[in-house]
C-alpha cells in the first residue's frame, strides 16, 4: 500500500471513470432542482430523482444545450467526472433534452387539483383582513430577511401593531410540518388578530413546505385570517392559493397587513370634522323650526300660553340632546384621536427617544449590526434632525 496526495487520488478516480464505458458516455434522466448560469455562459445545475441528486455543468460550448427550467425532467448525455477542487462527482453534459414534466411540479398539480375540489381556495370562504390589526403573528425564521423586512415595514407604517414571531424554519424536509404547528399555535391564543406566513425567494426545492397539504389544511383550518409572503413576484404557491390574502413579497404582506398610521390620523380629523359640521347644521336648523313654530303660535293663539310653555320646553330639550349626541360622537373621536397620537412615532420622540435612518437610503436601523464604522446617520429627535457619522 503505498500514501497517496488528495490529488493523486482523485486523479486516480477520474481516470477510472473515462475508462468505465458507462460512466465515460452517459445518459441520465432527471429533474432540475437547481440551476445557475455563469457570466462565462456555461450553465451549472442540479439534477435529482426521488432518492438522490448530482451537480452537474454544461458548458457554453456545448451542443443542444436545452435552456435549463426548475422543475422540469431532462435527459443529459455526457460523462462523470470529478470536481477536483471540491473533490466531488459531476455530470459532464454536452446535450440536454426535456423529457415532461418534472416530478416536484407535477405533485403540485396534483395536490392543487385535490384541494381546488375541496373548496380550499373558494373566495367566498376568505376573510377580510382586520383594518387595524394590534396583535399580528409572524411565521418565518427569525434569521430570515423576510423577518426583518417585516418588522421595518410594520413599525414604519402602524407602530400600534405588536409583531410575535414563531421561529420556524422555511425550507428543508420539517418545515411543513413545523410551519403548520405555528398556526395552528397561533389560534390557541386568543388575542391574535391577524398572521403572517412569509419567506424570501428560492428556488422550487427551497419552496416545496409551502405547497404541502399540511401546510394548506393549516392556513385553511386558522380562525383567524391569514396573509402570505412567500418568494417573489412569480412564486405561487398553494399556501398563497389558500390564504385570505396573498403577497408577492414578505415586504408587500406587511404592507398590506397594516395600514398607514398618517393617513388614519388624517381620516379620523377629516371624520371628526364632518360630524361636528353637521351635528352643528341639525342644531341651527332644529332651533330655528322650533322658534319658528313659537312665533307662529304666539301671532295665532296669544292667550295659548300652556301650549307655548310646553313648546318652549320643547326647545329647551331638543337643544340639550342634540348638544348630547353631539358631544358623546365628538368626545368618542377625540379619545381614539389622543390614544392613536399617544402611540404615535412624535409622542416617542417627546418622551426622550429618536429615531436613526441610515443615509442616503433613509434605512430604518433597528439594530447594532445594521450600522458600520462611516456610515452617514439622521437621527430624528423632538424638535429637529441631527447628521451624525457612525464611530467604533
Amino acid at each position: 500500500m503505498i500514501d497517496l496526495t488528495v490529488s493523486q487520488l482523485l486523479e486516480h478516480i477520474e481516470n477510472l471513470f473515462n475508462i468505465d464505458s458507462i460512466l465515460s458516455d452517459v445518459s441520465v434522466v432527471g429533474e432540475v432542482s437547481r440551476v445557475t448560469k455563469a457570466a462565462s455562459g456555461h450553465s451549472y445545475f442540479t439534477l435529482k430523482d426521488e432518492e438522490s441528486i448530482i451537480e452537474g455543468v454544461i458548458f457554453s460550448r456545448g451542443i443542444g444545450s436545452h435552456h435549463l427550467e426548475l422543475g422540469e425532467m431532462v435527459r443529459i448525455f455526457g460523462r462523470i467526472s470529478v470536481y477536483k477542487r471540491q473533490g466531488r462527482m459531476q455530470i459532464m453534459a454536452e446535450i440536454i433534452q426535456p423529457v415532461g414534466t418534472g416530478l416536484i411540479q407535477a405533485q403540485i398539480d396534483e395536490l392543487r387539483k385535490k384541494l381546488n375540489a375541496e373548496g380550499l381556495f373558494d373566495m367566498s370562504r376568505k376573510r377580510p383582513i382586520p383594518k387595524y390589526p394590534i396583535n399580528i403573528g409572524v411565521v418565518t425564521s427569525e434569521d430570515a430577511a423576510a423577518w426583518e423586512d417585516i418588522k421595518r415595514t410594520v413599525s414604519n407604517r402602524f407602530p400600534m401593531s405588536k409583531l410575535i414571531l414563531s421561529h420556524t424554519l422555511v425550507q428543508g424536509d420539517k418545515a411543513a410540518s413545523l410551519i403548520s404547528e405555528a398556526l395552528y399555535s397561533f389560534n390557541d391564543l386568543t388575542d391574535i388578530d391577524l398572521i403572517i406566513l412569509a419567506r424570501g425567494g428560492g428556488s422550487p426545492e427551497d419552496l416545496l413546505p409551502f405547497n404541502d397539504e399540511f401546510v394548506a389544511r393549516a392556513i385553511f383550518a386558522s380562525a383567524v385570517p391569514v396573509v402570505t409572503g412567500i418568494g417573489h413576484e412569480n412564486d405561487w404557491s398553494i399556501a398563497d392559493d389558500v390564504a385570505d390574502y396573498r403577497a408577492a413579497t414578505p415586504t408587500a404582506a406587511a404592507v398590506a397587513s397594516v395600514p398607514d398610521w398618517v393617513k388614519v390620523m388624517e381620516s379620523i380629523t377629516l371624520m371628526k370634522n364632518t360630524l361636528s359640521d353637521r351635528l352643528e347644521n341639525i342644531l341651527d336648523q332644529t332651533k330655528t323650526m322650533l322658534e319658528m313654530a313659537v312665533s307662529n303660535l304666539n301671532s295665532s293663539i296669544p292667550d295659548f300660553d300652556y301650549s307655548k310653555l310646553q313648546l318652549d320646553d320643547l326647545i329647551y330639550r331638543s337643544s340639550n340632546s342634540i348638544d348630547n349626541v353631539f358631544n358623546a360622537q365628538s368626545d368618542g373621536y377625540e379619545k381614539l384621536y389622543d390614544n392613536l397620537k399617544i402611540m404615535s412615532p412624535q409622542a416617542t420622540l417627546d418622551r426622550g427617544y429618536s429615531i436613526l435612518h441610515k443615509q442616503p437610503t433613509n434605512e430604518l436601523i433597528l439594530k447594532k449590526s445594521d450600522v458600520n464604522p462611516g456610515d452617514l446617520l439622521k437621527i430624528t429627535i423632538s424638535d429637529g434632525i441631527i447628521d451624525a457619522i457612525a464611530k467604533d
